[in-house]
């Protein structure tokens, strides 16, 4: 019998333990960059984001011996359930110790959870929606993570595969610099577009962040419409995306 307690998070002080549990999983870690915690809050916010306009998500810590070792969201997309006919429950913002008990614990409990509401699959981890940060990182523990992408200690996928989880797809990351060699061709491609089609390639107006962030939206949801996982934007969430990464942005 497990000595694990899987325990919902349900007060301020829960929502604390469960916001700085990563700080204890990549303590020493040199690569690890650590979350904004204002972010992390306003993510799990229902009533500021704009994600729980179509989904459902609880939080969940476990403990063994009164010791916190791993915490998961049980996420409820209606949007992608509708979109691609499935009756799929993600498991998200996962971290533990290398502890199989607690893996497993929390992978069980995010899939009773799913099936009380009906679900029939288990997938993950997403954080919280395909749309955003999703999937394990397999190789490049030797570098710090970049914006929008997975982070996480190399035991993770053992814990996954040993609880009897098995890889959906690949996801992939190409790093390039302003000096990468292959600028220049990329540069002709698009002067070679600009005069052989009526496409008109422009910079995006931070100043009409809003309109720029709509015109975005179409592209991205017309364009993906077919690719494996993929989940429309909402107006909301692509205003709130672009809010937040204008605050990154290089402006001309």
């Amino acid at each position: 019998m497990s000595d694990i307690q899987i325990k919902k998070v349900t007060t301020k002080r829960d929502l604390r333990r469960f916001i700085r549990f990563p700080w204890k999983v990549y303590e020493g870690d040199p690569n690890w960059v650590p979350p904004l915690i204002m972010d992390v809050k306003e993510k799990l916010n229902e009533k500021k984001h704009p994600f729980f306009k179509h989904a459902e998500v609880e939080l969940f810590l476990a403990y063994r011996d009164d010791r916190l070792t791993g915490r998961i969201a049980a996420i409820l997309d209606n949007s992608h359930n509708d979109y691609h006919k499935e009756k799929v429950v993600f498991f998200g913002m996962y971290e533990s110790l290398d502890d199989f008990e607690t893996a497993r614990s929390l992978l069980d409990r995010v899939s009773r959870w799913g099936q009380s509401r009906g679900m029939e699959v288990i997938r993950g981890p997403v954080n919280l929606s395909m749309n955003d940060e999703c999937a394990f990182l397999l190789e490049g523990f030797d570098s710090p993570p970049v914006i929008m992408m997975a982070y996480n200690p190399p035991y993770y996928i053992d814990l996954m595969e040993k609880c009897g989880l098995s890889k959906a797809k690949d996801l992939y990351a190409f790093f390039m610099t302003r000096e990468h060699k292959e600028k220049d061709k990329v540069r002709a491609i698009a002067e070679k577009t600009r005069r052989e089609t009526k496409i008109n390639l422009r910079k995006v107006d931070l100043k009409n962040i809003e309109e720029e962030a709509e015109k975005i939206r179409f592209i991205y949801n017309s364009a993906w419409a077919e690719n494996w996982g993929f989940v429309p934007w909402t107006d909301g969430e692509m205003q709130h995306m672009a809010k937040k990464l204008k605050q990154l942005a290089d402006p001309p």
